[in-house]
Parts: C-alpha cells; sequence; structure tokens
C-alpha cells in the first residue's frame, strides 16, 4: 500500500543506474480505503492482483502494451468561490494519450462529499453534470459519465456543477477507466 489508504502497484524499470515509474496498476472499481495489491502474482503478460479484505476481489489484468490504452483527466475549477449556495463548474477533460489504441466503454466518475463533513453533514449540494459525449447521471453522492469510446488523441469535456454550502477547499476524487489495461493509472486520477 501506498499513498495512505489507496491499494495501487507499482512497476519500476531499471535504466542501469536507477530505478523509473513505468507504471501504476489499479482496478477499475478502485476505492480510497482498497487493499487491492496486496497479493500479486506475474506470469507473461498476464498479472493476478488480489484485495484480501472480506468483501475483496480478485484482478486479471493483460498488460500487454499493445493493447494497452492511456486515458487522462485534468480539471479546472474557479478560483473565486467563496460564496456559500454558489454553483461551482468543475471543468474536466479526459483524454486518450494512447498512440496506438482506442478506449472502449470509458467511465468518469467524480465523488464529493466523501471528505469529513461540517455539521451539516454534506460540504456541496449536486446542480447538474454535462458531457460533450455520452451521458451523466449522479447517486450517492457521485457523478458518473458513460463516455463510450475515445479514438486516440480524442478529448471529451465533463462539466458537473455543486453549490457549496460552506466556505473552504473543493474535497473532490475524479476517475476515469476504460475497458484496456492502463499501465499509467496515476493520471487518470
Amino acid at each position: 500500500k501506498q499513498d495512505g489508504a489507496h491499494g495501487i502497484i507499482y512497476e519500476y524499470s531499471f535504466d542501469g543506474s536507477s530505478w523509473n515509474l513505468s507504471r501504476a496498476i489499479v482496478p477499475a472499481n478502485f476505492s480510497e480505503n482498497s487493499s487491492f495489491g496486496y497479493d500479486f502474482a506475474i506470469s507473461g503478460n498476464t498479472l493476478i492482483a488480489a484485495d484480501p479484505s472480506p468483501d475483496g476481489d480478485v484482478y486479471v489484468f493483460d498488460i500487454d502494451e499493445a493493447n494497452e490504452t492511456d486515458l487522462a483527466v485534468s480539471v479546472n475549477v474557479p478560483s473565486d468561490v467563496q460564496t456559500i449556495g454558489r454553483s461551482v463548474p468543475v471543468q474536466y477533460q479526459i483524454t486518450n494519450n494512447s498512440p496506438l489504441n482506442s478506449a472502449t466503454n470509458v467511465i468518469f466518475e467524480q465523488d464529493y462529499n466523501y471528505s469529513v463533513k461540517n455539521s451539516s453533514g454534506a460540504d456541496f449540494r449536486f446542480v447538474s453534470a454535462n458531457t460533450s459525449k455520452g451521458e451523466c447521471s449522479a447517486s450517492n453522492d457521485r457523478v458518473t459519465c458513460t463516455i463510450g469510446n475515445l479514438a486516440v488523441g480524442e478529448s471529451v469535456a465533463v462539466v458537473v456543477e455543486m453549490a457549496t454550502e460552506y466556505v473552504g477547499e473543493l474535497p473532490l476524487l475524479a476517475r476515469v477507466y476504460a475497458d484496456e489495461f492502463d499501465g499509467m493509472y496515476l493520471n487518470n486520477i
């Protein structure tokens, strides 16, 4: 485990003088309290990883670089949000940076109100979510956008608006994933 409670498998390569991060492996249903990667095994291009918790799962990855994608998400949050109840448009750009492969069944998720709650019990009130491709919905403090397929180099915009319930930091957790293995998962969250 690294990054506190996050379960991520890090792969490093040695270039003759130093070790360099090659990829980060995370399951599509990534959870900040996961024990994913506590146990794992590699055989050829197949990685099997387990989350040994009582409700944990076993994951199988095809880590053949010829079949990988590289999704990335960037975020833009207005810096002038100081009024309680004001709508905050959080803008995301999701890009398929893979030089070879399309990404299929791309899903974007943003969790909100997962941090320490203020005295009223919620940090934000969901207002709306829109994407330039696909559909968005919100349930249980999570926005989910089903984007579909992204071609090599294709980008999609997602805008999530929430009303602030207090003045302070904007505690959000966003991620993007697809059916294909993504060897550079750290730029997905």
